[in-house]
């Protein structure tokens, strides 16, 4: 941990170190799940939420967390089952929420992301950022759903 506080290639070299030493540790494959998703290694990433699981019996965390891989993926029906799958273990887990806003923004469903957006508020003690900063949100923003949404978001600040 240490490690990534200095900069990325500190933390690549330990968590390739301590892969070497400690192959079967479950912390080393979770410190790994962000060593391969910023390789582009999704499938690796997997494994290692996989392995993660095993050890510790589940959580609606690692559920989350596999749906951010998977829509990092491009897997976004894989990413919706686990984003539903961790709000429906834990309805307050906040991530899931966003994995699912994430897939919803990535198929430009903009119906979806309001909706989602909403669950994020109504469900999590999450507040929502200026959308118009984050450029992933470019479609959204130009969409009906974007003003619905601006409408909604201040009503409930009231």
């Amino acid at each position: 941990m240490a490690a990534g506080e200095i900069d990325e290639a500190h933390n690549f070299v330990a968590v390739e170190e301590g892969r070497r030493l400690f192959p079967n540790d479950p912390a080393i494959e979770w410190f790994s799940v962000n060593y391969f998703l910023v390789k582009k290694e999704y499938d690796k990433a997997l494994r290692c939420i996989e392995a993660v699981e095993n050890a510790v019996g589940g959580d609606p965390y690692l559920q989350a967390k596999r749906a951010q891989v998977f829509v990092d993926a491009g897997r976004l029906q894989q990413a919706k089952a686990a984003a539903e799958k961790a709000v429906e273990l834990e309805p307050g887990l906040a991530d899931a929420y966003w994995s699912r806003v994430d897939v919803a923004v990535k198929e430009k469903n903009h119906k979806d992301t309001l909706d989602w957006l909403k669950r994020v508020v109504e469900e999590t003690d999450d507040e929502v950022e200026d959308l118009t900063t984050a450029p992933e949100y470019g479609e959204f923003i130009k969409s009906p759903q974007h003003k619905e949404w601006l409408k909604w978001y201040a009503d409930r600040k009231k």
